[in-house]
């Protein structure tokens, strides 16, 4: 994870969100986003010249519209661990809070004249409270200027600015003209407004207003002044040898300077977070094959209205009494049923699965003829109440032996709207997110229900009674966004359902509100493993993500770096899940709970969930080695981290935490992203907020956007249109090639259709040629797109502008494409 100010979320439009995955330069290829409001906020110019730091989302939000340009992104903040697992040298610190205090309470611990003692004692209070709470209590300026001089420390944080972005030959005409046009009124420093003065100003991101052509600093005005070297109307001279404005400011300030950011990283927005329930494609309510009987839409309830319909199903056997059967349990006696196992070449009955006579595999299923109308009126009859208007089924089961569900299952599925995944569960995926801490008011549950769940003490060992205590994470619990407690719910009145309708048995969850399930016990599932890990359901939040322990996430062999995993509800799994039910595919058995782990032993999870620091700060030593760029391993004995806990129970509770957040969800909800649906509206959003940010070249942008997705996907589809099969509308049968009769063999259906359409194609050429045409770039792109639209011409009847209809007509009367030989599209699937 890493942490961003949630400022930052509104003033980018939404694009950033909590969970969304962002592409970083270092120190590792990804990371998600998470809200940590007590980092450096993001700098804006706003339209009228203001240049001011907007502190809370809310604030972002309202500013918004005024905002002409963002000068600074604000503070990227990352564990050390993470440059540790990526091998990673440190980079320069820029100079924050936590380092300026303990600089101080180094000073604090030798003082000697009679001046540091006064000094001491006056600001006391004020000095504890910055101790205490250092990234939230700021000195005034004149405090902090005053424990400088007297401590011998370096200027606070909050009045020192980027002096790194700008040449010693900016600065001196800075101060030149600072020098000479300076007003001071009530000590606050006014000039008169100057172009190339703003724009310097405006580089170093130090806040300030525009007022009637002047420009106003505020409680800036003597940290910069002082920065400056300017003492009331004289400038302190130096010797200029330095080619760096750091050092020259050094030279002539009072106070010593540090640099406010040595190193900028850049980041870009990688996939959105995702909170949604699992579907196949295309969704199903049950596995149970119906192949084209139930038409287009495989729909259960319409291929019902045959008698009896013939479909490939397991043949099984009971051992009492003989009857021929589908099911596990005989449908007579009770008892278990075994599988015959036949050769569908010499259709004889065979014990093995290779047949004695041919040699070849024998199988355990059997083309039978299935009474689906009468099963039907039986369940309707059983079940009662109102029976759901569509049941999707499979057309196919792709199990070894087309093991399929009870059709009970699936008809409850529909009337409770949720879907079946392969292997009989049903799912719901989110994007991982970590977290170690909480405030009971930030998942929604109350201080009782977190009693009754263990939950008992704060972080500080006092009783928990209050909502806005901060209480620590248990490794195995986990915080479900809104969306996956109200999909839990519709799961849990489907497995009740199912017990009491089907199997006879009381109701287990009861629950009717997301909070009913609280205490539950779940199972995180990650793709491309078999291993579920239980967890227990604590509470909710409305951010699109999974929030769990290091540990739990690593548990699923995962690393929380945009990862998307699924979430079961336990009673689910254990009623519904079947190996019969895996395909027989490679890789049929993976992203399936065969394995089940119960107890997290943090020894045996991955070793990057080891690499997170637990303590509340980082040493002063460690500061200093990031100015020398040395290897994280240096450091790490310098500070707390969950490897070095493993040998005791330390390793399982007491981690602390270096930055506090007014809330772990701030923010919007979704990033911008998925709330446009159009590609051009996320296109030109996209572009709106490249054009907003100072460091970022528009013209860029705009090549990355053509060269990665838009000719790609050009080029792809053009390639897909030339290869595509036919589909016909009726019973949704796919040919390679135009049956010669021009019907369907299957249905003798006469309407056939593409399934690679032209607007599919095209969809991007125009969007392409704007950015290449609006931002001016280069000739080759230009070139690619007048070969791709060549192309498509000669494809289809490919239409950008009149005048391009103009210019194929002039090339040939007669010409044809490949389009005038393919059937005509239905209107009705258009």
């Amino acid at each position: 994870s890493m942490g961003i100010h949630p400022a930052l979320m509104g003033i980018v439009d939404d694009f950033l969100a909590c969970g969304t995955h962002v592409r970083t330069e270092r120190p590792g290829k990804g990371a998600i986003v998470m809200p940590v409001d007590t980092i450096h906020p993001p700098i804006v110019k706003l339209k009228s010249g203001d240049v001011k730091k907007v502190n809370s989302y809310k604030e972002a939000k309202k500013i918004r519209k005024n905002v002409e340009e963002v000068l600074f992104l604000g503070d990227m903040l990352y564990g050390v661990g993470e440059f540790n697992q990526n091998n990673y040298d440190l980079i320069p610190s820029g100079y924050c809070e936590e380092w300026w205090i303990q600089e101080l309470e180094e000073a604090l611990k030798d003082i000697s004249s009679e001046e540091q003692k006064n000094t001491k004692k006056t600001l006391e209070e004020r000095l504890r409270e910055m101790q205490k709470n250092p990234l939230e209590i700021i000195p005034t300026s004149k405090e902090a200027i005053e424990i400088s001089k007297i401590f011998g420390v370096p200027l606070h944080p909050e009045y020192t600015y980027h002096w790194s972005n700008i040449t010693v030959e900016e600065f001196h005409q800075l101060r030149d003209f600072v020098a000479k046009e300076k007003t001071l009124r009530d000590k606050i420093l006014i000039i008169p407004f100057k172009d190339n003065v703003k724009a310097i100003l405006e580089c170093i991101c130090i806040p300030h207003n525009v007022i009637d052509s002047t420009i106003n600093f505020e409680s800036h005005s003597i940290p910069l002044l002082l920065s400056l070297g300017i003492n009331g109307d004289k400038l302190i001279p130096f010797e200029n040898k330095n080619d760096n404005t750091l050092d020259v400011i050094n030279t002539i300030s009072e106070i010593k300077v540090r640099a406010k950011c040595l190193v900028y990283s850049g980041a870009r927005m990688g996939r959105p977070e995702k909170a949604k329930d699992r579907r196949m494609k295309p969704p199903v309510h049950m596995l149970f094959p119906i192949e084209d009987n139930g038409g287009r839409l495989r729909d259960l309830l319409k291929a019902s209205e045959k008698k009896s319909i013939d479909i490939e199903l397991t043949h099984r056997k009971c051992n009492e009494c003989g009857i021929i059967t589908h099911r596990v349990k005989c449908t007579s006696c009770g008892n278990p049923t075994d599988i015959i196992r036949r050769c569908p070449y010499c259709n004889i009955e065979v014990a093995d699965d290779f047949c004695s006579k041919c040699g070849k595999n024998t199988v355990g299923f059997k083309r039978v003829s299935y009474p689906l109308d009468s099963r039907i009126r039986e369940i309707k009859k059983n079940l009662g109440g109102p029976f759901p208007q569509k049941v999707k089924a499979v057309k196919k089961l792709m199990n070894k032996n087309k093991v399929p569900e009870l059709l009970e299952k699936g008809i409850l599925r529909a009337k409770h709207n949720v879907f079946v995944y392969r292997d009989g569960t049903i799912r719901f995926d989110a994007t991982d997110a970590i977290v170690t801490h909480f405030k009971p008011k930030e998942i929604g549950v109350s201080i009782q229900k977190l009693h009754e769940i263990g939950y008992t003490a704060d972080i500080h060992g006092k009783p928990l009674e209050q909502n806005n205590q901060y209480v620590e994470l248990k490794i195995q619990d986990i915080i479900l966004n809104n969306e996956g407690g109200k999909h839990l719910v519709k799961i849990s009145n489907f497995i009740d359902d199912l017990l009491e309708k089907v199997y006879k048995l009381p109701r287990y969850y009861k629950a009717t509100k997301p909070a009913d399930l609280i205490g539950h016990i779940i199972f995180g599932l990650a793709p491309h493993t078999s291993a579920g890990i239980v967890g227990r359901l604590i509470g909710f939040t409305k951010a699109k993500v999974n929030l769990a322990h290091p540990y739990w996430h690593a548990a699923k062999r995962r690393n929380a770096d945009g990862d998307e995993d699924s979430i079961l509800l336990a009673l689910d799994a254990f009623l519904n899940f079947s190996r019969s039910y895996l395909p027989e595919i490679r890789g049929g058995k993976m992203d399936a709970p065969l394995i089940l782990v119960a107890n997290l032993n943090p020894h045996e999870v991955d070793d990057e969930s080891q690499n997170v620091d637990t303590c509340s700060k980082y040493p002063l030593a460690f500061y200093e080695a990031t100015l020398k760029q040395k290897s994280p391993k240096s450091v790490l004995p310098l500070i707390d981290m969950i490897r070095n806990r493993l040998n005791d129970e330390s390793a399982y509770e007491g981690f602390l935490y270096s930055h506090e957040t007014t809330k772990i969800f701030d923010g919007p909800e979704t990033t911008t992203y998925k709330n446009l649906t159009k590609m051009a509206e996320k296109v030109d959003a996209q572009l709106c907020v490249a054009e907003l940010i100072r460091s970022v070249n528009v013209q860029d942008v705009a090549y990355r956007i053509v060269v990665n997705h838009f000719i790609p996907d050009l080029i792809g589809n053009l390639r897909r249109f030339g290869a595509q099969k036919i589909r016909c509308t009726k019973c949704n049968r796919t040919y390679r090639r135009i049956p010669l009769s021009g019907i369907c063999p299957n249905c003798k259906n006469a309407s056939l259709n593409l399934t690679v359409f032209e607007r599919s194609v095209s969809k991007y050429f125009a969007m392409a040629t704007r950015l290449v045409n609006d931002y001016n770039l280069s000739k080759y792109l230009k070139n690619r797109l007048a070969i791709i639209k060549h192309n498509m011409e000669s494809l289809f009847d490919f239409k950008e502008t009149p005048s391009a209809e103009q210019e194929r007509k002039k090339i040939s009367n007669n010409q044809v494409v490949l389009s005038d030989f393919l059937v005509k599209n239905d209107p009705e699937e258009n």
